[in-house]
C-alpha cells in the first residue's frame, strides 16, 4: 500500500501570520484599532450621504 506524499508549498499572507502568531493582547490592540477606524470611516459616510439628500 502506498501513500502519496507530495508536498504543498503554501505562502502564508502576514495577517495569517499575524493571526496564528500575535498575542491576544496584541490582538485585541490591533483589532480595536481597525474596529475604530472603520466606525469613522463609516460615520464619515454616513453624514456624507445626509448632506447629499438635503
Amino acid at each position: 500500500m502506498s501513500t502519496n506524499t507530495a508536498k504543498i508549498n503554501v505562502t502564508t499572507s502576514k495577517l495569517s501570520a499575524f493571526v496564528m502568531n500575535a498575542s491576544s493582547a496584541e490582538k485585541k490592540r490591533v483589532y480595536t484599532q481597525v474596529i475604530k477606524k472603520a466606525t469613522e470611516s463609516q460615520n464619515k459616510m454616513i453624514i456624507e450621504a445626509k448632506s447629499m439628500a438635503v
